[in-house]
């Protein structure tokens, strides 16, 4: 039923077995920088990673956390004799290569593709081959044009047509190895992605709102039945590039990775506090979903801590045209907190 054969740059195959693997390191250059997570160091597949690909150098790169201006721009200057980026893990290391792959020789340079510190961005472009094997599904950074990262605690980003990975390998089989409660909180990241996209378009184009509408019937049962395999066409087919989502507004992602560090939570839990401040009156059918999945996580948050909050977020950078759209187009959010 999931034909992932449309996307050309997107190969499923059980990469978690050896047969399947050593096929596909077959194929690496001289050189490699493979970056991953902690999830691949527990589940040992940096080990396997070592043994199928010998005779081919391959150096490792850990990271523990969200990617940072720092760090990227310090890797920079290690990357120039690289002829391949892998990634192996979570967004926060697939965005962390996306964006290394624009092996940019100086800093001043990279600041000009960044939305948020550019007042004219470039387009990024990628100079280094780039392979992903993604651990999840709720990140659409193996299929989406854009990356992010941090700047002084500032989600920024870069976007552009050839972040796109040149080739992405997805076994569903990885999502057991998950516990249910991550299973859970990441299945809640992709429906606060996919909300945000169906109100930015909702009322505009009825032919996407009927592609929206169904594509959240599959989900909700996807999610039901841990039907891994579904899970990450439906994901791979909402951030591909069927709906322009350079257009779409994201206040509460974005809201999210401003308000976590404040609260001490999580990307997922920051995500689950603000989501009920955005649901619409007319909105029944996403409340009930919420209900029925995930309202066992949803946190008593002082609804006056979270004001302040949102309010010290948009006072963060002014002049951005994100910040610019929740204060004005969601001021909903701050009648409904009152």
């Amino acid at each position: 039923m999931y034909d992932f054969s449309f996307f050309s740059n997107i190969y499923i195959n059980s990469w978690l077995k050896d047969n399947h693997l050593k096929k596909i390191l077959s194929q690496l250059p001289k050189k490699t920088l493979l970056v991953h997570s902690n999830w691949a160091l527990r589940e040992n597949h940096l080990a396997r990673f070592i043994e199928l690909s010998k005779n081919k150098q391959i150096d490792f790169l850990k990271i523990n956390q969200e990617p940072s201006y720092e760090l990227i721009t310090k890797q920079f200057k290690k990357i120039k004799d690289y002829q391949l980026i892998i990634g192996v893990g979570s967004g926060n290391v697939m965005d962390f290569c996306k964006v290394l792959s624009m092996s940019c020789s100086d800093s001043n340079k990279f600041d000009s593709y960044i939305y948020g510190l550019s007042t004219k961005v470039k387009k990024a472009s990628k100079k280094k081959k780039l392979w992903l094997f993604p651990s999840h599904y709720s990140s659409s950074s193996w299929v989406s044009k854009s990356a992010v990262f941090q700047k002084n605690s500032y989600k920024v980003s870069c976007f552009g047509d050839s972040l796109i990975p040149d080739k992405t390998f997805i076994d569903p089989n990885v999502l057991n190895t998950i516990n249910d409660d991550l299973y859970l909180e990441m299945s809640f990241d992709c429906f606060a992605h996919f909300y945000e996209i169906y109100q930015s378009i909702s009322g505009t184009n009825p032919f996407f709102q009927k592609i929206l509408d169904a594509w959240f019937e599959q989900f909700k049962t996807a999610v039901n039945n841990k039907d891994n395999k579904a899970l990450f066409y439906l994901s791979t087919f909402l951030f591909s590039g069927l709906i322009d989502l350079s257009k779409v507004e994201w206040p509460i992602h974005i809201l999210s990775h401003a308000l976590g560090p404040h609260l001490g939570l999580s990307h997922t839990k920051s995500l689950l506090v603000l989501m009920p401040y955005f649901f619409k009156s007319q909105d029944s059918i996403f409340q009930k979903v919420y209900s029925e999945l995930f309202d066992k996580y949803s946190m008593d948050i002082n609804k006056s801590t979270v004001k302040e909050l949102i309010k010290l977020t948009l006072k963060m950078n002014p002049k951005a045209s994100s910040y610019s759209n929740i204060a004005n187009k969601y001021s909903q959010v701050f009648n409904i907190i009152d």
